[in-house]
């Protein structure tokens, strides 16, 4: 039977590094793919036989989504990596397009695929999800797991809100949910900015929480694969 990705965030910082080690052949279990369907809101041209960009709007994505799935029998992988950056500046505006690029959009999109299994026209094998956005504690001795109790704050109600489109769904056992502190690397504008300082051996102040867990960006094709 055939296999297809609908990959919602294959455009963004971690979304790019996933697409290009799905098709490099580097994650075993998303090897033997068909076609890999990457959703975008600008137009860009393909860059193998495997892929196919679509640009898309909120609003036309039901009938696009549906177009593609009855086009193509097959098990199918969901890969929801979408998100605006969080690093920028900070307004009610720029917090409404964060929520509305995690929450909002796996809401809208998780009801289309239940509409569509519902009615068997779609085979959902698993969905792998994350929003990039870690819950940042102020301790070192604090482990945080999933069945910790987290205080209320903008990011934390947001998370909850973000796993549950998932975890509420039909699709629940078969997704995987990530959680990631600050996702880093070589071109994150973050990283880049703490290159001086580091080298000029400075330190890092994260005042006044400066336990700051992040993780490298090459790790999330290999937590995955794993």
């Amino acid at each position: 039977m055939k296999k297809f990705i609908l990959f919602f965030g294959s455009t963004g910082y971690i979304g790019n590094n996933l697409l290009t080690n799905i098709l490099n052949n580097n994650l075993t279990y998303l090897t033997d793919i068909n076609k890999i369907f990457c959703f975008t809101r600008k137009k860009i041209n393909p860059i193998s036989a495997k892929t196919e960009f679509i640009q898309y709007d909120p609003k036309n994505l039901a009938s696009i989504l549906q177009n593609i799935i009855t086009q193509n029998e097959g098990k199918w992988v969901v890969l929801l990596f979408t998100g605006e950056s969080i690093f920028s500046y900070i307004n009610k505006k720029k917090w409404q397009n964060v929520y509305n690029s995690r929450v909002i959009l796996n809401q809208k999109i998780i009801q289309i695929l239940e509409d569509s299994a519902q009615k068997n026209l779609i085979q959902v094998e698993k969905i792998i999800s994350s929003s990039a956005v870690g819950i940042y504690y102020q301790s070192p001795d604090n482990i945080l797991t999933e069945n910790s109790n987290l205080s209320s704050n903008y990011f934390t109600d947001m998370i909850k809100q973000w796993e549950q489109t998932i975890l509420g769904s039909n699709f629940k056992e078969k997704s995987i949910l990530l959680r990631f502190g600050a996702v880093l690397g070589p071109k994150s504008k973050v990283y880049q900015s703490l290159q001086i300082p580091s080298l000029l051996s400075m330190g890092i102040n994260f005042t006044p929480s400066p336990y700051f867990p992040w993780i490298h960006n090459n790790e999330i094709p290999l937590i995955i694969d794993f």
